[in-house]
């Protein structure tokens, strides 16, 4: 009996795989019909990237949003703040952190770790002339992407310039759908293919939904001729102040909680995102 059992377990759940595929082909279909995706964007190329900081809340976070970015950029500089979500315990610690700095060994990226990371974001600001700062989107369920994103607000308050930098927003599980100053890294389908096989075959400890990842990248490249994307969100410092008081909102602050709740549904997540983008314009 408990050979069958075993089976039986094997079988159901390759179905529930297969029916949780199919779902999502089913949102993605709905979303065209909708018109759910950033509907004007503009090739990446045009910022003229050579030397950029991503700032990074857990490790994969810059290979899931950045992977174009350290593909294609000449230096790159990660700030790994070595956050992990519920799962503190110290195995998993040094996974997640061996799997980042195998990552920065495999794709030739700087990999920065600090125990005082406010003191160290300023300096990297105040001592390079980076083309771009690019940090996780705030408008997420995860509240420690929220975090670091405050600590650049900061740093940037903090500390005089001589130029304005660039600040671009990466996206992770909840996808960009506005429409002005998006910027796409393409990726072509083998380019695509390979970024999710290196995900799996390096981030191990992280069981991610692949293919769901993988046709939120198509919608990004709709319209453009492109297979799929890496979308980009380009901040003037106004906008950054604006989205650093919306998510700080205590009426707002139970919403982006919940947006957890429909990352899952390809059409819901930018469904919400749409309703979002109207009233935050409004």
């Amino acid at each position: 009996m408990s050979f069958l059992r075993r089976v039986f377990r094997i079988c159901y759940s390759k179905w529930q795989y297969l029916m949780q595929i199919k779902a999502w082909g089913q949102q993605y279909q709905k979303c065209l019909r909708e018109s759910y995706f950033a509907k004007q964007v503009l090739p990446l190329e045009q910022l003229s990237l050579n030397k950029v900081l991503i700032l990074c809340p857990h490790a994969d976070d810059e290979w899931i949003g950045c992977s174009s970015i350290i593909k294609t950029c000449k230096t790159v500089d990660v700030l790994y703040y070595r956050l992990y979500g519920y799962n503190t315990n110290e195995d998993n610690r040094l996974v997640r952190d061996q799997e980042i700095k195998q990552c920065s060994c495999d794709n030739h990226f700087t990999l920065i770790t600090s125990d005082c990371i406010d003191s160290t974001l300023s300096e990297l600001l105040a001592k390079n002339q980076y083309d771009a700062i690019i940090a996780p989107s705030p408008i997420d369920w995860h509240w420690e992407h929220r975090y670091v994103f405050d600590t650049l607000v900061e740093a940037l308050s903090t500390i005089s310039f001589p130029v304005e930098y660039q600040v671009l927003l990466y996206h992770i599980s909840v996808p960009c759908v506005e429409s002005n100053e998006v910027y796409a890294s393409y990726l072509d389908e083998n380019v695509q293919i390979y970024k999710w096989r290196y995900f799996d075959s390096n981030y191990v400890s992280q069981k991610m939904p692949d293919k769901r990842y993988m046709l939120q990248e198509r919608l990004n490249a709709i319209n453009t001729g492109y297979y799929a994307a890496e979308l980009f969100k380009k901040i003037s410092t106004q906008e950054l102040l604006m989205l650093s008081g919306y998510i700080h909102n205590s009426n707002n602050i139970e919403f982006l909680d919940s947006l957890k709740s429909k990352i899952n549904n390809i059409y819901s997540i930018r469904k919400v995102g749409e309703q979002l983008n109207y009233e935050r314009n409004s």
